[in-house]
């Protein structure tokens, strides 16, 4: 019974099981650190901003329609708030071509030029970090790398909840 139980932790270790969160990253808690490579190659590493600005994470997929529909609004608000970067993170199982198709497709219906960061977790790794199990899940991170809020899912209601909390941090920073 014992070399079985030892069997079933070296198998889930090495699928990589053993790294998943036993709780998703939640409020309070200190972000897991992102490096990521962008649509041209460049790396973003999350913690370049720390002490500079707030960061708006957002986990995405293609197709995900409650991912289309956050996006514009993603860009809403780093239009507004220039106290916030916000950072796309790609599913693994998306190509840099479909998310390119995915962000002109948002630009065209909702008349909103989408320039935000789009980063691949070729991996998986960020999603593991940051138990991602739903599309889009966004997080804001504050300047001392502490997340604030932890959001599963799209609606007005979860959006107006987002640009409140990005409102009260930039009141903070003044």
């Amino acid at each position: 019974m014992k070399m079985k139980l030892y069997y079933y932790l070296a198998v889930g270790a090495l699928l990589g099981l053993a790294a998943l969160p036993a709780f998703p990253v939640s409020e309070g808690e200190i972000a897991p650190y992102i490096c990521l490579k962008d649509q041209k190659g460049h790396s973003f590493e999350s913690y370049t901003l720390k002490n500079k600005t707030n960061i708006v994470v957002s986990f995405f997929l293609i197709p995900c329609p409650p991912c289309f529909k956050e996006i514009p609004h993603l860009q809403k608000l780093q239009n507004k708030y220039n106290h916030i970067t916000t950072v796309l993170v790609c599913d693994k199982k998306s190509t840099k071509a479909q998310a390119a198709e995915l962000l002109q497709a948002i630009e065209k219906e909702s008349g909103i030029p989408i320039n935000l960061k789009v980063v691949f977790d070729r991996f998986g790794v960020a999603q593991i970090d940051y138990n991602v199990t739903a599309n889009p899940t966004t997080f804001l991170i504050d300047t001392e790398g502490k997340v604030i809020l932890r959001i599963e899912g799209y609606n007005e209601t979860k959006s107006k909840l987002l640009e409140s909390t990005i409102e009260s941090l930039n009141e903070k920073s003044k």
